[in-house]
């Protein structure tokens, strides 16, 4: 209590003295004392804080009327005392009785002020309140009050209070008088004031009265000179000057006065500037902004919900002008959203129909513009819209008659311009008749622009008129550069300008525009403009920039064709092909399939391809478009000229018959373009060049026919041309050509070159011809002396015509030209050569190459050089001259080289990799040469020696007889030898005789003939080697005995004969006798040997030797030691790896790397290493059970070897075997993991293994064919090999059959193969009826005594079917039963342990029965497994069998530890898993961290439920089995545990 009278009193306080007032009173004698007592009583309880009962006595107080200024100042009193108490009511009440009893005008004054403060104070907000405070006001504004600032500031405040008013005010009329009235007092009282000056001017620019407004004008002058900080100022002078028109200089004004301050009247008429000056999208900006400042506006709510609309329709308006995509939708928007506001506006319908005819919708413009005449069919705009409908459906007649009807009866300016200006679009458009005199429409349009000169459009037809029609460029110019300065984003303005500039020479100017353009508007909205220049720049050499402006276009306008179709162009000529090719594509997609467009983008294509060397796509793109025009000489030339350069190709490849199809083609094509155009000098040089090329091929290979209209006169008699004719035909084209351009230098060059071909193809040299061509290059070098071309070619006709210094000065000039001309300095080295000038030959040989190290004249001429100075490094120089390109000399000369080291004992051929194999590139050199020059007998003798060497008998017997031996044409061969005399016969002739009566299978006549042949005078070496192949004779005679002596005598002769210790090793392995073997291997352990073949012989028979021993493990390791010391050796490593497969295929990733290596060392036997490769990755599949890493890589790299075996020896069944496997082992695993479907198979193995049968099949009949030439018992083998290969192939293919669900099908192929293979019948009938039982939902008794019913021989894999098939249909004790046979039939570890996993599977899968024998089958698969782990702990599959075993036996901690080397392992693909059963584990130990890592690296839903179910199970947790649920709905164990938690 005592706080609160101490608050109260600090209130009392600062009243101002209010308790020194009572003692005042007090102290008066007037007073009677009930005053006084009341008064002190007053006192006291202000003093106490006590505020009723002060104000009770003053109250009482105040009752006293007797004393005026005693109540006056009690009032006052006691109205800051209710002030101060929060009573304003009360206070007001006493405020209002002071003012009454005011005896002085100062008091009165101040009760009033007080009255106002207060009310103010109390926040009015009834009618009733506003009226009394606006009543005091009046009453304090009523007083004759002097000019002080705070007489001003409530003449102020009762001016805001009025404009206040006026907003809430539903009539204004009245408010309006008052206001203005007010303001003009203020004006009159206080002259230097801002304030009533602005309100007036904000009243002022309301009115619509434009009279009554222009007499307000001197109040607008006024505040701008006395007030140039107004804003309102300018807005009245803009708005009189919008009034007379004069809208640029009422825009600037404006802007001026927005500047200061933005306001409502600001940008509303400056909105109305921007429209009559056609600047629309500023106009939508400063509508924007004026509905933005319309909260500010003086005036009513009402009246600014009219204004709001108004401003919506003139933003339409502005949106509709922009005429973009969006600003048209935003107006339609705008529109629709006004529907209900303005339903029965005519400027609203009017709007409505012309944005419906901006968007293309005629019909509802119509419907619009009707709807608007019904309300005023006078109406200047709707009848103005009606006749621009009529222009738009074509009726221009009726349009013609409503406008100028209009015009006639319009006075009103703003619409006398709109009404010319399309008078004059109607006319422009209009039928023919009026186009013909346009002199009407540019009266319109003059008209239009006097009445309306800021409108573009106006100056724009104007400047249209005046290029197209009257042909005045520069006024053009003038009226297309006004309409561009009126609208910088008027394009067709901007584009007229550019373009008329351009026709004026004015290209800066253009220039200029194009600039201006694209800096100062977004890309996507000026594409003419980034297109013109794009095309500017190109003209200038600058595609850079050019590629960038086309690219802008594209952005701007991505479907226009011919935007792409600049940019392809910019593109080609910036070397861009594949981009520029891309480009015309997209034009010609743009542009359709079909019309004249297209046939531009469409040469283009094929030019580019051309360019680019494809000139079969070139060719086919040309087609298309003589589809499209069949007489377009380009296209007719561009095909020829294609066909031409495939024929040029065709030299360097050396297809000399395609070059002349090519050829016979491309002068076809010329003669359908002589057809068309004959004046034409392309088509006339590209004959010439068709006919000159044929120089390189041989005369019997040219037979051209020339079509009729191009064959020259002399030459019409012939159907077909030789060599020589068809290269003076070309002459005569040339010569065409010339009359056309006698001034062409090229020309004489190209005719001079045919000359040199014709000399050169006479039979003797023609001079006359070479004088010929000697002429045409001094007149090629007279019209261009820089020409070094042509000094080089006239340096080779003069050295033809044997006239050397001539031939030295024109190289050395041609030299003088250009150093870098590596042609002249090769004609300069071999004319050096040709008259032995030896070390300037090589000095100029050797600047050709500095020149260009690829020119391959040059290096020919430095081999020859080495050659001839018996150099060693000539046959390195002839093989780099073949690498880099063939050429006559360089194949002959290379392919000398070879044969030379073929026979010489000393030398070897060097190794390089398979595709620089030194006989087939020297091959491939002399085929090329022998194709050109085919009078050379050294080139066909050369090329029979290394078709020799390469086995290619065939190939040889066209160059000589001697090989008819090596082709088994043994008759022939037998032939020859016997016509050859006696005395001409050699010890070699003898010999061949002999081998080839050897080969013929005459062993007596063969034996005869060598052992007369040893009675010549030979060697010890020859006698040598002749007994060993008596001793071959022998024991394909039969006589093994015999031949067993004889190489006993060759092993006893010095020195050792490797090949007789062979040969006796071999003969001691056919005849079984191991104690000669081992004593002949004992002997050739002693000998040193170097040559490859010798030691790959000597490898393969001790490993032989081991093998026959049962010891597989000292073959491996001997085969091993010989590469030890012959590492580099191939043969050494494909031995290995096919001893590996054989022997321990458990072991086959290791034959990968000896594959490889093997490959890689011995090219030769590539083939080979390939096939063992995908054997070795097939193997790792099918056999290495422990390798559950095997991924689909795998497949595929096996399916990659094969094929390339199969490329590399197509004619072998195996490597097609192979391949079909490989292919179908891509095909189990795809099923295996769910990436294919069975019925999705394409069974290319089965197509791929009939092949191989059919390949086998053909091969044994060779064999067979040839059985009288061939030992039997090597004959019996490979027939028995491929017997075996084609039994494989036909279970293969059963297999296959049924694996794809195709049982009668394999059903019908067992019943084909039957009689083929009657062995296999059985095999085959229990493969068709184990998976027709597989294929049954239920099996009976009848279908497995059928199974058992087949007579077969029971093998491993057979119980592993049976397995498989009792597994499948739930028989899990008869399963067992197989197992365990399979078991003990198991001949080797690896089929073993295949039958125990079968055994822990059958075991796994008995447990999930959960039936009373579970237990057993825990014990037997953890027998099984421990099995397994004795012979390999780390096998992945073991392991995660023993975890699956203990988590059954509910042992979690075993359980973990099995699992948790799979958890790591990187090659392990069933980890889910491993993770579930560590998952358990860990719950088990509530290790949080570790169940948390377990859910983030969970990867699969169904796992990852069954985690959360646990989880949710241990901890009782409702969110954990929530989220079990969510990741599989469907398990009906989830649902139960939540429900059983909700429960508890």
């Amino acid at each position: 209590m005592n706080k609160q009278n101490c608050k109260h009193r600090r209130r009392i306080t600062s009243l101002g003295g209010l308790d020194r007032g009572f003692r005042e009173k007090v102290q008066d004698p007037t007073m009677s004392k009930e005053i006084k007592g009341y008064l002190k009583a007053a006192r006291d309880a202000i003093r106490l804080g006590e505020y009723k009962d002060a104000l009770k006595n003053c109250k009482v107080i105040s009752l006293d009327q007797t004393d005026h200024n005693k109540v006056r100042e009690i009032g006052e009193k006691l109205a800051r005392l209710c002030e101060n108490t929060n009573q304003l009511d009360k206070a007001i009440t006493t405020w209002i009785t002071v003012a009454q009893s005011a005896d002085s005008q100062d008091t009165k004054n101040d009760s009033l002020k007080a009255i106002i403060t207060l009310l103010q104070k109390k926040k009015v907000t009834t009618d009733n309140d506003r009226k009394q405070l606006l009543k005091y006001y009046e009453d304090y504004l009523n007083q004759d009050l002097d000019n002080s600032e705070d007489s001003m500031t409530m003449h102020q405040q009762y001016i805001n209070l009025l404009c206040r008013e006026l907003n809430l005010s539903k009539v204004e009329t009245e408010l309006y008088a008052m206001i203005e009235n007010e303001c003009l007092k203020f004006t009159a009282k206080f002259t230097t004031s801002l304030f009533p000056l602005e309100i007036l001017a904000q009243l002022y620019l309301r009115d619509t009265n434009e009279y009554q407004f222009n007499k307000r004008i001197p109040l607008f002058i006024t505040l701008n000179h006395s007030h140039p900080s107004s804003n309102f100022g300018y807005c009245g002078l803009g708005k009189a000057l919008l009034s007379i028109r004069q809208y640029k200089k009422a825009e600037e004004t404006l802007r001026k006065g927005l500047d200061i301050r933005a306001s409502f009247e600001g940008w509303h008429l400056i909105a109305k500037a921007y429209y009559y000056l056609h600047q629309y999208s500023a106009m939508h900006t400063a509508v924007k902004n004026a509905l933005d400042c319309l909260a500010t506006h003086l005036s009513t709510d009402s009246y600014k919900d009219i204004l709001k609309v108004q401003l919506q329709l003139c933003n339409a308006q502005a949106l509709r002008k922009i005429g973009t995509k969006s600003s048209l939708s935003s107006a339609s928007s705008i529109l629709t959203d006004l529907r209900n506001h303005l339903p029965h506006d005519i400027d609203y319908l009017v709007e409505y129909s012309k944005l419906k005819i901006d968007l293309g919708d005629i019909d509802a413009a119509t419907e619009l513009c009707k709807r608007a005449s019904e309300l005023d069919d006078t109406h200047v705009r709707v009848n103005t819209n009606q006749a621009w409908i009529h222009f738009l459906k074509k009726e221009f007649d009726q349009a013609e008659k409503i406008i100028i009807m209009l015009i006639q009866n319009t006075n009103d300016t703003k619409d006398l311009g709109e009404l010319y200006y399309k008078c004059g679009r109607i006319l422009w458009d209009s039928n023919e008749k009026n186009r013909v005199d346009k002199s009407k429409c540019l009266a319109m349009f003059l008209k239009a622009a006097k009445v309306d000169p800021f409108h573009a459009d106006i100056f724009n037809y104007l400047g249209l008129y005046y290029k197209s029609i009257a042909k005045d460029m520069h006024r053009a110019r003038k009226c297309f550069e006004k309409a561009y300065n009126l609208d910088k984003s008027h394009d067709h303005a901007a584009m007229m300008l550019a373009d008329t500039c351009t026709t004026i020479g004015d290209v800066e100017a253009a220039l200029k525009i194009y600039k201006s353009v694209t800096e100062s508007r977004p890309i996507t909205s000026c594409k003419w403009a980034w297109l013109r220049l794009g095309l500017h720049q190109r003209d200038i050499a600058d595609i850079i920039a050019a590629c960038i402006s086309f690219q802008n276009a594209i952005r701007a306008d991505p479907v226009d064709p011919r935007s792409w179709e600049c940019l392809g162009d910019a593109y080609k000529e910036r070397g861009s092909y594949m981009a520029a090719i891309k480009a015309y594509a997209r034009c010609v997609q743009l542009d359709g399939e079909e019309g004249s467009q297209i046939v531009y983008p469409l040469y283009q294509i094929a030019s580019i391809k051309h360019l680019l060397g494809l000139f079969d796509e070139a060719i086919v793109d040309y087609k298309q478009i003589l589809e499209l025009r069949p007489d377009y000489v380009p296209v007719l030339q561009g095909i020829a000229e294609s066909l031409l350069a495939k024929a040029i190709d065709c030299t360097a490849s050396n297809l000399l018959d395609r070059m002349m199809i090519y050829i016979q083609q491309c002068l076809n094509y010329v003669g359908k373009i002589a057809q068309l155009n004959t004046n034409l000098l392309s088509m006339w040089k590209l004959a010439g060049d068709c006919c000159t090329i044929v120089f390189t091929s041989h005369k019997e290979s040219v037979r051209l026919s020339i079509p009729q209209n191009i064959i020259p006169l002399d030459l019409q008699t012939y159907s077909y041309l030789d060599k020589l004719q068809v290269i003076k035909a070309g002459a005569k084209y040339y010569a065409a050509a010339l009359r056309l351009a006698p001034n062409l230098s090229s020309l004489w060059y190209d005719i001079g070159v045919n000359y040199l071909r014709q000399g050169e193809c006479s039979v003797n040299t023609d001079r006359s011809t070479l004088l010929n061509a000697l002429e045409s290059f001094k007149n090629s070098i007279r019209l261009n002396a820089n020409d070094h071309e042509s000094w080089s070619a006239l340096g080779v006709v003069a050295c033809k015509l044997n006239n050397p210094a001539l031939a030295q000065h024109a190289f050395i000039k041609s030299l003088s030209l250009t150093t870098q001309n590596p042609i002249s300095w090769t004609n300069l080295g071999t004319l050096y050569l040709q008259y032995g000038n030896i070390e300037l030959a090589h000095e100029a040989f050797k600047r050709s190459q500095s020149a260009d190290p690829y020119y391959v004249e040059a290096w020919i001429g430095q081999s020859i050089i080495a050659e001839v100075s018996a150099v060693d490094q000539a046959m390195d120089l002839f093989r780099h001259s073949m690498d880099l390109r063939m050429h006559v000399e360089g194949c002959l000369g290379y392919a000398n080289w070879v044969c030379q080291t073929i026979v010489t004992p000393d030398k070897k051929l060097p190794k390089y990799s398979q595709y620089r194999n030194p006989l087939k590139q020297a091959t491939d050199g002399l085929a090329f040469y022998i194709g050109r020059i085919r009078n050379n007998p050294c080139a066909y003798n050369l090329l029979g020696i290394l078709y020799e060497q390469q086995s290619l008998y065939l190939s040889a017997i066209e160059v000589y007889k001697r090989v008819l031996r090596s082709a088994r044409r043994f008759d022939e061969s037998i032939n020859i030898h016997r016509t050859l005399s006696t005395q001409d016969h050699t010890f070699n002739d003898k010999l061949g005789l002999c081998l080839t009566l050897f080969s013929c299978g005459q062993f007596k006549e063969s034996y005869a003939a060598l052992e007369e042949a040893m009675k010549m005078t030979i060697t010890e070496e020859e006698k040598s080697n002749s007994n060993i192949l008596k001793a071959i004779i022998a024991f394909a005679a039969g006589d093994a005995k015999h031949a067993k002596i004889i190489l006993f005598q060759v092993s006893q002769m010095q020195p050792v004969n490797q090949h007789g210790l062979l040969a006796l090793a071999y003969l001691a392995i056919l005849l079984g006798d191991g104690t000669l073997l081992k004593a002949v291997l004992s002997e050739l352990m002693k000998i040193s040997v170097k040559n490859e073949q010798f030691i790959s012989r000597y490898s393969l028979l001790f490993s032989a030797f081991y093998k026959l021993q049962n010891d597989n493990i000292r073959a491996r390791n001997f085969i091993c030691k010989m590469i030890h010391e012959k590492p580099d050796h191939g043969v050494l490593w494909q031995q290995l790896a096919k001893h590996i497969i054989a022997s321990s295929p458990e072991k086959s990733s290791i034959t990968g790397n000896c594959a490889t290596a093997a490959r890689i060392l011995n090219v030769v036997a590539s083939p080979n290493s390939l096939a063992l490769e995908a054997t070795r990755l097939l193997a790792c599949k099918t056999n290495n059970i422990s390798d559950i890493g095997f991924t689909d890589y795998g497949v595929k790299m096996a399916i990659r070897a094969s094929s390339k075996a199969v490329f590399l020896k197509p004619d072998n069944p195996y490597n097609w075997a192979l391949l079909g496997t490989a292919i179908a082992a891509d095909n189990r695993y795809s099923i295996a993991t769910n990436t294919l479907k069975k019925k999705n198979l394409n069974n290319l193995d089965l197509q791929i293994w009939t092949f191989a049968d059919r390949t086998a099949e053909l091969k044994k009949q060779n064999v067979s064919n040839e059985s009288k030439y061939h030992v039997p018992k090597l004959l019996n083998a490979s027939v028995a090999s491929l017997h075996r290969l084609q039994i494989w192939l036909t279970l293969a293919t059963t297999d296959s059959l049924v694996f794809s669900n195709k049982i009668e099908e394999a059903k019908d192929f067992h019943l084909k193969v039957s009689a083929s293979f009657p062995d296999q019948a059985p095999e085959i009938d229990f493969l068709l009826k184990k998976s027709v039982v597989m294929a049954a939902k239920k099996v009976s008794a009848e279908d497995l005594s059928s199974l058992k019913s087949v007579n077969i021989n029971m093998k491993p894999h057979h119980w592993k079917d049976l397995v498989e098939l009792y597994v499948h249909h739930g028989m899990m004790k008869a399963a067992e039963y197989c197992c365990r046979r399979y078991l003990k039939m198991a001949d080797s570890k690896n089929i073993q342990m295949q039958a125990l996993f079968y055994l822990a599977h059958v075991a796994l899968r008995a447990i999930n029965y959960r039936n009373q024998e579970s237990p057993r089958w825990l014990i037997l698969g953890q027998e099984a497994i421990g099995e397994i782990m004795k012979h390999d702990s780390n096998n992945s599959l073991s392991q995660l069998f023993a975890s699956l075993f203990s988590y059954h036996d509910k042992n979690i901690k075993n359980t973990y530890r099995f699992s948790k080397p799979l958890l790591v392992d990187k090659h392990n693909t069933a980890i889910e898993i491993p993770q579930y059963l560590a998952f358990l584990y860990f719950i088990s130990k509530k290790e949080d961290d570790h169940i948390q890592l377990s859910l983030q690296n969970c990867n699969s839903n169904r796992i990852l439920s069954m985690m959360y179910y646990h989880m949710g199970l241990s901890s009782n947790d409702k969110r954990c089995l929530c989220n079990a649920i969510h990741l599989d709905p469907v398990q009906d164990m989830y649902w139960q545990a939540l429900h059983q938690i909700h429960q508890m």
